[in-house]
């Protein structure tokens, strides 16, 4: 299990600069989390078949005693997501409501105008960093460790640097965009298991808080953000990929890329065409499936194609990278039960065993979060992968092709 990043509850510092002055009934929200995680899956694996009730308890009372005054709305959004972190699942989660400008006023220059100089705008947390001088410190930090300069494409420079504990904060040095200004702070983190991070930030358009789990730092990239804005990261998926890509490299080699099993009825019509398209396009020696970036979805898409590639005979080659989740994590473990299978690139997310069926978020009592239970079940299976990821038998290199270096040990077989 990961403490989430409430460890930043304890820093003055931090909330010192936080000018947030809306509060709300926390207790009552706890208890509506609570009700609602007893009836995931993953707590009834984890804490309930492990006779952890009372272990359970005792972290919630921890929280609770934390809670007999009304708290700022950001304090309560981390002492959930801390209480919903006592089970681990990736999936469930505890979303903010709280939208400080929305997209559509974002087009009005009017509505813009306004909010920069309103409350809300000034309330958003600061740091008290000299930023001429954390630039300096930042600008030595090597490729390979958590502190340093990051880019947000050519919109923010950010830099991130420690607290102390495994905590870590990320403040605007430089923005292209108006409603971000240097000396704001964009994203909190703390160190997790497996060299993970539990990471909250804000949407770049509405300032809106989101939480993710179980993020990694790879070849100097932690999630949007990446410290060399130059070098072309070729760990992700080609811009120019569709959701559905079939390409005959060779007369030996087939490749494929399943962006989504999504299950909306759009993408299952995508699906069902491709496979009849293509179903008879792999009679190869080699099929390299690409699962990059793949979003997850429906076992009802992905099987068809795992019994296609089992029955050609031909030699898998799974490309995953840090951002293959949920499904295509299924699909991946799957694929490698194939003879002579072979899963290349990064380890996957780790966000496997567990999931949405119905997709139901429901509103807490303050009516500021929206909690997401899961409620599939996939722990059997897949859990030994959940917050850890699928790895890969042979890591591949970021700054040089995926298909080319597939090909290159193809080749050399």
């Amino acid at each position: 299990m990961k403490t989430l990043i409430i460890l930043f509850l304890s820093s003055t510092i931090l909330f010192n600069a936080y000018g947030q002055l809306e509060t709300c009934d926390c207790k009552k929200d706890l208890d509506f989390l609570v009700d609602k995680m007893k009836e995931m899956p993953s707590y009834k694996h984890q804490i309930k078949k492990q006779n952890k009730e009372a272990s359970f308890q005792k972290e919630y009372s921890a929280i609770a005693d934390e809670l007999k005054e009304p708290i700022t709305v950001y304090e309560c959004y981390l002492l959930l997501n801390q209480m919903m972190a006592i089970v681990t699942d990736i999936h469930a989660t505890v979303l903010s409501n709280t939208i400080p400008f929305s997209i559509e006023k974002a087009k009005d220059s009017l509505e813009l105008a306004k909010f920069i100089v309103s409350a809300k705008f000034k309330n958003h947390p600061s740091s008290l960093k000299n930023l001429k001088e954390l630039s300096a410190t930042l600008a030595s930090k090597p490729k390979d460790v958590i502190e340093g300069i990051y880019y947000y494409a050519d919109n923010l420079t950010v830099g991130i640097y420690s607290l102390g504990n495994e905590k870590y904060e990320g403040v605007i040095l430089e923005s292209n965009l108006p409603l971000w200004t240097p000396g704001q702070l964009y994203i909190h983190l703390r160190k997790g298991t497996n060299n993970q991070f539990e990471v909250a930030s804000y949407n770049l358009s509405t300032k809106k808080m989101y939480h993710i789990k179980s993020i990694t730092i790879e070849n100097g990239r932690l999630f949007s953000l990446v410290k060399d804005n130059m070098a072309k990261d070729y760990s992700l998926v080609p811009k120019e990929n569709s959701d559905w890509e079939y390409k005959a490299i060779n007369k030996n080699t087939a490749y494929v890329h399943f962006g989504t099993f999504s299950r909306a009825k759009a993408n299952k019509n995508i699906s069902d065409a491709f496979y009849e398209a293509n179903k008879n396009n792999f009679k190869v020696d080699n099929i390299i499936v690409d699962l990059r970036n793949n979003r997850g979805g429906s076992k009802k898409l992905s099987d068809p194609y795992y019994k296609l590639f089992k029955k050609s005979g031909a030699k898998i080659y799974i490309l995953t990278n840090q951002f293959t989740g949920s499904n295509g994590e299924q699909f991946t473990v799957q694929l490698k039960k194939i003879k002579g299978a072979l899963h290349l690139g990064q380890t996957t997310w780790g966000i496997i065993s567990y999931g949405f069926n119905y997709g139901r978020s429901y509103t807490t009592p303050s009516k500021f979060f929206d909690v997401m239970p899961t409620d599939m079940d996939f722990h059997n299976k897949f859990f030994e992968y959940e917050d850890v990821g699928v790895a890969p038998e042979i890591e591949l290199y970021s700054n040089s092709s995926w298909i080319d270096q597939t090909l290159a040990l193809i080749e050399a077989k």
